[in-house]
């Protein structure tokens, strides 16, 4: 063979190799790929599948996954023979992936291992299915002993006789007959076979009662139009015929009337053979599952109505959050404005009174739409790669100016080796440990709370944050209870108790999500002990090398100047009132519309900031933002904050993509109100 010949065959061998089914590769001893072929390249996102040589598992999986892969690796290098392997591997954006691996050892002419070469099949589905399946066997194994019980009581009562393994029960020909025909006229279900033109050869008991005939042997030479069920005759022919034509076996659904009523029945049919093996007709059984079907379509129903029942509650909290957040803007902001501007020691007491007051309705309002949003439906946990260490230092930062009030000590305490990065879902994280700290701030004062996150397990496969405080504690017989919902250790509505007793409940809930459980220890009068376990998973040093790379957006800007010409756009005159007496406070001019038609009439003005509600009476906030941003004009560019009473994070995305800088949600606080102002970016709900 010539040197054109050899460069052809090898083209074309490789060419095999890379459009092969299935995700083939092969690497050195070490663990280095060597070469795979293209959905092998594109599971790993490589735009060639010559890209991966030199790479390793640990630039494309979790480190605890890469280390498992090479583990198998090196087993069939030591086996020295092909290994079929069920591998599980885990990648951010993609979730859990099980694959069937086929691998077998390399080795060179001198008998030297030099690596592995491997094939691996998505098998995530299968398995799934297998499970199920698992368990129908299980129930058709326990079917099938009773089957046999069946059997041998039915042999009993036809012949009179016991069943021997050592000697047949039946010693003629005339009896086997007569055995065999008792077996059929008495087997449950409807027992049946008709010829190639549909004509009825025989039946069994049950066939013939429900087809009103005397004996089963009146249906012979009868077809599906001489009987009861003769209107359904063209849908049980359509049936027999297919099996028929194809000689496969069939099950289906069929829908006849009987003697005693009309029916669903599950049939199998088989195509009859002669002893040539020719196709002379269909054998079938067909199972009366009227009241499964029933019940079925009563589950189908009753599904329905609970899911439009989840919906009215869900649409229900929803407007009921909305409704009351409004005029709360309203309490809220007018009742800290009073106790800025009162001297009075007593007064000004009285107001903070009102303004606490209002804070824990608006937690309240939090707590309970986010049990509504777990209720409703199960959300699919979505698994990025977070920088824990500053989700951790955000959760303290965020909670030490309430930590101070109490006169608590706040910390965070990282263990050795703790990672920067982990993949993981960041807002349930957070919500965690948000509502442990915040329970722990809540019972403490005058005392010390600490976040400790360290990993732990001998494999260092566990990453454990404990939330520790030196408050009142839980009663012992109590702590059983404090995670099921609206539990609350003490019912009276003291500063201590206040809420509907979700958050636990809510933590609980997230850390099941994460695929981990949450611990507590807690001694009356010394304090608690609440411990997050989560199963560890680190990203790649490149996907890590990928993140930091990234140059962070840039923010949006507003003027900076001291004071501000700020457009505030809302309809309802309490929230109007609130938000002109907190920003003329802070030193900033304030022009006012209360629709949209009267916006784009002062739009001709150069505003600073446009703080934009939502539900305005002609247009729709969202829409109106839209048109100022598609539109030439001297505010096309301006910073437009939404005001709004919609607090979830779909609508808050909603807000984002009409083309708003940041959201400021209903009721705010002079404080998030200034912090708005000074630049900040969206605030989170």
């Amino acid at each position: 063979m010539n040197v054109l010949a050899m460069e052809n065959e090898k083209e074309f061998l490789e060419y095999v190799i890379r459009f092969l089914p299935g995700h083939v590769y092969w690497k050195d001893k070490d663990g280095l790929f060597l070469g795979c072929n293209e959905a092998q390249a594109q599971t790993f996102k490589l735009k060639n599948p010559k890209d991966i040589i030199g790479t390793t598992d640990f630039d494309y999986y979790p480190k605890e996954y890469a280390a498992k892969v090479v583990e198998n690796d090196k087993m069939v290098m030591s086996s020295r023979q092909l290994q079929t392997i069920e591998e599980i591997a885990v990648r951010p954006g993609v979730g859990k992936k099980i694959y069937l691996s086929k691998k077998i050892p390399l080795i060179d002419k001198k008998d030297n291992i030099i690596g592995v070469l491997g094939i691996s099949f998505d098998i995530t589905e299968r398995k799934q299915a297998e499970e199920a399946v698992q368990y129908a066997k299980e129930d058709a194994e326990h079917e099938n002993m009773l089957n046999s019980e069946f059997l041998a009581q039915l042999t009993h009562d036809v012949t009179g006789k016991k069943v021997d393994k050592k000697q047949p029960p039946i010693k003629s020909a005339e009896e086997m007959r007569a055995y065999l025909e008792n077996i059929i006229a008495l087997m449950p279900g409807h027992v049946y076979w008709q010829d190639r033109n549909n004509v009825f050869l025989g039946c069994n008991d049950l066939q013939a009662k429900s087809a009103g005939l005397k004996s089963r042997k009146d249906i012979v030479g009868k077809t599906n139009d001489d009987m009861f069920w003769k209107d359904q005759a063209s849908d049980l022919n359509t049936l027999n015929n297919t099996v028929m034509a194809t000689g496969q076996p069939h099950v289906a659904e069929e829908y006849a009337e009987m003697v005693n009523g009309p029916g669903y029945y599950l049939s199998h049919k088989v195509p009859l053979k002669d002893i040539n093996g020719e196709i002379i007709g269909i054998l079938g059984v067909s199972l009366d599952i009227s009241a499964r079907k029933e019940a079925e379509e009563y589950l189908v129903k009753a599904k329905k109505h609970a899911e439009e029942a989840s919906r009215a509650k869900s649409q229900f909290i929803a407007n009921m959050s909305h409704d009351i957040r409004t005029p709360l803007t309203g309490l809220l902001g007018m009742s800290e404005t009073l106790a800025k501007r009162l001297n009075d020691t007593e007064e000004k007491e009285l107001a903070n009174h009102i303004v606490n007051s209002g804070k824990r309705l608006s937690r309240l309002l939090n707590e309970v739409l986010e049990f509504a949003a777990l209720d409703i439906a199960k959300q699919e946990v979505e698994l990025t790669i977070i920088n824990i260490k500053n989700l951790l230092n955000d959760v303290i930062h965020l909670m030490t100016e309430e930590s101070k009030q109490k006169n608590n000590q706040l910390l965070v305490n990282f263990g050795e080796d703790f990672p920067d990065f982990i993949v993981s879902n960041s807002m349930r994280i957070y919500r965690i440990l948000l509502n442990l700290i915040g329970n722990a701030l809540r019972f403490t004062k005058n005392g010390k709370i600490s976040l400790e996150a360290y990993i732990g397990n001998q494999s260092n496969s566990e990453l454990i944050l404990v939330v520790k405080d030196t408050g009142i504690g839980v009663p012992p017989d109590k702590i059983e209870s404090i995670f099921e919902p609206f539990f609350k250790i003490n019912t009276s509505y003291s500063e201590n108790s206040s809420g509907v007793g979700l958050g636990l409940h809510i933590v609980n809930q997230f850390a099941k999500d994460l695929s981990g459980k949450i611990a507590v220890e807690s001694h009356l009068g010394k304090g608690s002990e609440f411990t997050l376990t989560i199963p560890l998973m680190l990203p790649s040093d490149d996907q890590i090398s990928a993140i930091t790379s990234k140059k962070p957006k840039p923010e949006p800007t507003m003027s900076s100047k001291t004071s501000l010409d700020i457009l505030l756009v809302e309809d309802d005159e309490i929230c109007q009132r609130v938000a002109e007496v907190m920003l003329t406070e802070l030193k900033h001019r304030v022009d006012i519309a209360g629709s949209a038609e009267e916006v784009l009439m002062k739009l001709e003005k150069k505003y600073d900031l446009i703080l934009m509600d939502i539900g305005l009476p002609d247009m729709d906030g969202m829409e109106l933002a839209k048109k100022i941003r598609s539109e030439p004009g001297c505010n096309q560019k301006t910073y437009i904050a939404a005001l709004t009473a919609h607090v979830s994070k779909q609508h808050k995305e909603q807000f984002l993509k009409a083309g708003m800088d940041a959201v400021l949600f209903k009721p705010f606080s002079v404080r998030e109100l200034q912090e708005m102002l000074v630049l900040q970016a969206a605030l989170e709900s």
